[in-house]
């Protein structure tokens, strides 16, 4: 009996170490888990910021496309100048005797001088929304390009009816007719 409770006694200190361990080793595998998922959340973030990056990435790179597009086209002044002319060909065709026609060059000259002369003028103020509005019916047929989808007439009219809504404006007809 003696030998029994010897061994009991061994075996129940067996027994406290290996809960001892074992607890041990719950207590590792509860910071590794916590650790991983910390690590977890860690890796989603970067996934996240990764996917935003790649985003942000194309987005830019498209928008560059956008401009080199865009600088390639006729500016408003350079587009301005021909819309002149044809709007006074056509105002002029048929008529006979007229000398008070007006060279466009020198009309635009006279029209970007606003900008030196009269910063704060009613004439600037419309050539600068002219402008910008021309601006944005560029950028909108060059982002229909780059994205491959058709260009609709209605798109290209777009700057020219700006062009042509700009010049019948009173304030600025008056300097071309």
């Amino acid at each position: 009996m003696g030998e029994e409770n010897q061994k009991l006694k061994e075996l129940r200190a067996k027994d406290k170490e290996l809960e001892e361990a074992r607890d041990a080793v719950h207590e590792e595998l509860a910071v590794i888990v916590q650790s991983n998922k910390s690590n977890s959340d860690k890796v989603k973030l970067i996934d996240e910021e990764i996917g935003q990056l790649t985003r942000d990435i194309a987005e830019m790179e498209r928008e560059k496309t956008v401009l080199e597009l865009m600088a390639k086209q006729q500016d408003f002044w350079g587009a301005l100048e021909v819309r002149m002319r044809q709007k006074i060909d056509e105002l002029n065709a048929g008529l006979a005797g007229l000398s008070d026609e007006k060279d466009p060059k020198t009309i635009i000259e006279d029209l970007k001088s606003f900008e030196k002369r009269k910063p704060f003028s009613q004439q600037r103020i419309d050539i600068n929304n002219a402008q910008a509005i021309y601006d944005k019916a560029i950028r909108t047929i060059c982002e229909l390009s780059i994205a491959g989808k058709k260009i609709l007439p209605h798109h290209k009219e777009a700057r020219l009816n700006v062009l042509d809504r700009f010049l019948n404006l009173d304030r600025i007809a008056r300097y071309w007719n």
